[in-house]
């Protein structure tokens, strides 16, 4: 019989699944204010999530208030960019500056000792050379499917925009990476394939 928690757990996936596949159909080649985002690879490391300062400040950012609210749902494991990474939005060549993210408690995957094949992760993306500015965040959160992992080595992110800084201000769309972990404990993780759409309006 299925319990509670696993009703509860799977409306957080349908959840999940419905805002992630929702905003692609408003964003199209007609609309001027989306554009195509793409990047071959980007490779990210963990780090302590307090002396590396991921938290706070993805905290600053505001982007993400119900992983900080209350006793909030932070966990201590976080990644930087290990450094810039080329991409294209609407076909100019922009650069991934820098990437941070770090990993919340809405699920708790099987890769960690937890009950579930999903993992949820909230990421700043730095862009570089866009419109002639020198830089713009873009936020995401992540929701990474864990449960190919130990068959083929990789997981399909499915990353939902929810916001930017500058340029990219009330950013929205998605975008989907392949994550490829390079040592069996993912110190060290590689994204590839990184292709989706990006509206700004």
């Amino acid at each position: 019989m299925r319990s509670f928690d696993d009703g509860r757990r799977l409306a957080k996936v349908s959840a999940i699944a419905i805002a992630a596949f929702t905003v692609p159909a408003s964003a199209n080649a007609d609309n001027p204010a989306c554009a195509a985002i793409t990047a071959a690879q980007l490779e990210i490391m963990a780090v302590d999530c307090n002396q590396s300062g991921v938290w706070s400040q993805l905290q600053a950012s505001g982007q993400f208030p119900d992983v900080f609210a209350g006793s909030g749902k932070k966990t201590n494991l976080c990644y930087v960019a290990t450094g810039p990474a080329p991409a294209t939005i609407g076909g100019d060549p922009v650069t991934i500056a820098s990437s941070i993210s770090g990993w919340t408690t809405d699920f708790t995957p099987g890769l960690f000792g937890g009950p579930d094949n999903l993992g949820t992760v909230v990421t700043q993306l730095t862009i570089s050379g866009l419109n002639g500015q020198a830089s713009a965040n873009l936020f995401t959160r992540d929701t990474i499917d864990l449960s190919q992992i130990f068959t083929t080595g990789t997981a399909s992110e499915e990353d939902v925009i929810v916001g930017g800084s500058g340029p990219l201000e009330n950013a929205k769309g998605t975008y989907r990476v392949a994550s490829v972990p390079e040592d069996p404990f993912a110190s060290k993780v590689l994204l590839t394939n990184l292709a989706g759409v990006l509206c700004t309006h």
